[in-house]
């Protein structure tokens, strides 16, 4: 049915909080070698910030910081840079390297991943995931404009693999730039509810994937729950 398939990175193939959690914990010290403030009580004010907000919300430096009294625009900065360096042990979600090893064979496989572009390769490079995709698109690399859901980097990684959009299948757990994207450029799409945005309202039609490695069954002909 499918020519390739693709895949979003961050909750779609692994945990992010994991490399969340592990910045927390060095910026809370940061914090609190430069204010007084416990180093566990800023652990949890960005903890709280980015649980309310979510994990994509550009501002929680800014309101973490805020909640403890101490926003200053160089910290943000710097914490900013800390993050897009930070490095910790990452793991991919239970089943999802078998799953990806036994599918291409089938199929071609493509990645898009938004994101500071070094930090991104690095989880890709940690997670092993590299030898397992015919195709990587890293949105960084191309500009503004280019990050998910924009079409292009959708038609970007089918135009890689010499298919055409409309064969292609994206698996991915944000509504908006996961889902949207790739029915925007015209592909399948199938929502996987892990991650963060597993209560937020999607426009159909898309397939529903508790988790990724129910992908297998659903491309196998079993039924799957449909929006």
């Amino acid at each position: 049915m499918y020519s390739a398939l693709g895949f979003d990175l961050d909750n779609t193939l692994f945990d992010q909080s994991q490399h969340l959690r592990s910045f927390y914990r060095q910026a809370g010290i940061w914090i609190s070698k430069r204010s007084g403030v416990a180093a566990a009580v800023a652990e949890q004010s960005f903890v709280r910030t980015w649980e309310r907000r979510t994990m994509a919300s550009p501002f929680v430096f800014d309101e973490a910081l805020e909640r403890l009294g101490l926003l200053r625009p160089d910290w943000v900065r710097e914490l900013v840079a800390q993050y897009r360096a930070h490095r910790c042990p990452l793991t991919l979600y239970d089943g999802v390297r078998g799953l990806l090893e036994r599918l291409r064979r089938r199929y071609p496989l493509f990645l898009i991943t938004d994101g500071y572009g070094e930090l991104q390769r690095y989880k890709v490079e940690r997670l092993g995931l590299r030898p397992l995709f015919d195709a990587v698109v890293f949105t960084a690399d191309y500009g503004l404009g280019w990050e998910k859901p924009s079409v292009y980097p959708f038609i970007r990684a089918a135009l890689l693999l010499g298919v055409r959009a409309e064969q292609c299948l994206f698996v991915g757990d944000d509504p908006e730039r996961d889902i949207d994207g790739a029915r925007r450029a015209r592909m399948a799409a199938a929502r996987v509810l892990t991650g963060p945005y597993r209560n937020y309202p999607c426009q159909p039609p898309y397939t529903v994937l508790q988790e990724v490695a129910e992908l297998e069954t659903e491309l196998g002909g079993a039924r799957a729950a449909t929006a």
